[in-house]
């Protein structure tokens, strides 16, 4: 039986979860659902009230649709607001003096203590070239106040040298961590991990990874704005300010986002100058993806290309999703977009 992966997204009030297996390249939908849940449960420091989420949780997967999700490996998702992330250029090193001189810059750059905070970070080819490289092994040596944590042992011969690439680095505070981990476990789970919702977007919404684009997550509560380069995060950022649609009318839904939408946008602009002037200022944005339940909004792409002059789409977090017995709406689907992706992510290693 192909194994089966939850992806979980908590957000302000609500949870989305649903479950995903393999069948060859393509997934398959196993089943969804969405339940509320108590307000603002997230903190830097843990998740908060996570018994009665847990239970919660449990009866979302016994109730979902198509069918229930009997798997055991979950995936959570880091909203903006908890996670610190940085994106720094790589010199010409090995792997073994990267892996020495990394920990200690993305300490300092995120103003964070090593001992306090877990930090994860993917390295990948790329057009960028921030302006601030990492330094040199010896120069990272030099701040004993830190200190760095324990890699797992490589197969990779020590002389690895890793070129022309960038690193995009989160770190979430060790008692958040250790608080998913017993929440998981009140569900009857297993953590299999976390990833930052930026991420998990990407992997299920970008139609291709030839572009540099800004994904703006416009959720019921918060608005993601985030940069991506292919599948990869470069920025990651936030407005506390959601876009949920009213159901009664919807013929004003655009109205009501033109009223609100100037945070959004100063954030959008914001973004967009820091990412081009200071972390990938050999390249462009070249397009806007919308994902979220925002999405659904009649015309709201017409309106962010009016506003910003790029082309915009929205995203499809079906596009690689198999589901011929129970067709997922697609104002459900925009929901659900860091969910699946976050089911993705641990059946694609």
């Amino acid at each position: 039986m192909a194994k089966t992966i939850i992806g979980l997204d908590i957000a302000y009030n609500s949870l989305k979860v649903c479950g995903l297996n393999k069948q060859g390249k393509q997934y398959r939908l196993v089943g969804m659902n969405v339940a509320n849940t108590p307000a603002d449960p997230w903190k830097a420091e843990e998740l908060q009230q996570r018994e009665e989420i847990a239970k919660i949780l449990k009866d979302a997967l016994a109730n979902a649709k198509p069918g229930a999700i009997n798997g055991k490996e979950l995936m959570i998702a880091l909203p903006e607001l908890v996670v610190f992330s940085t994106t720094v250029a790589i010199p010409a090193l090995s792997k073994k003096d990267l892996e020495q001189a990394l920990p200690y810059e993305i300490a300092e750059r995120l103003s964070i203590n090593l001992d306090e905070y877990y930090i994860d970070y993917e390295i990948s080819p790329s057009l960028c070239r921030p302006l601030v490289d990492i330094p040199t092994p010896q120069e990272s040596k030099e701040k004993p106040e830190t200190k760095a944590p324990e890699k797992p042992t490589s197969n990779e011969p020590e002389d690895t040298t890793i070129i022309g690439a960038v690193v995009f680095a989160a770190a979430a505070k060790k008692s958040l961590i250790e608080s998913l981990i017993e929440f998981a476990e009140l569900a009857g789970l297993h953590l299999a991990g976390v990833d930052i919702k930026a991420g998990a977007i990407a992997r299920a919404v970008v139609p291709d990874e030839k572009k540099i684009r800004l994904i703006l997550d416009l959720g019921a509560s918060a608005t993601g704005v985030n940069v991506v380069e292919g599948l990869s995060p470069r920025l990651v950022s936030s407005v506390p300010l959601g876009t949920k649609v009213e159901a009664n009318n919807p013929e004003n839904d655009l109205e009501n986002f033109k009223k609100k939408s100037g945070p959004i946008f100063d954030e959008l602009v914001h973004v967009t100058k820091f990412f081009e002037n200071r972390i990938c200022p050999t390249a462009k944005i070249e397009e806007i993806l919308i994902t979220g339940g925002g999405s659904n909004i009649q015309n709201v792409a017409g309106y962010v290309q009016q506003e910003t002059g790029l082309p915009v789409i929205i995203g499809n977090p079906m596009q690689h999703i198999s589901s011929p017995h129970y067709p997922v709406p697609k104002d459900i689907a925009a929901s659900f977009a860091d969910s699946f992706g976050l089911s993705m992510r641990e059946l694609t290693k």
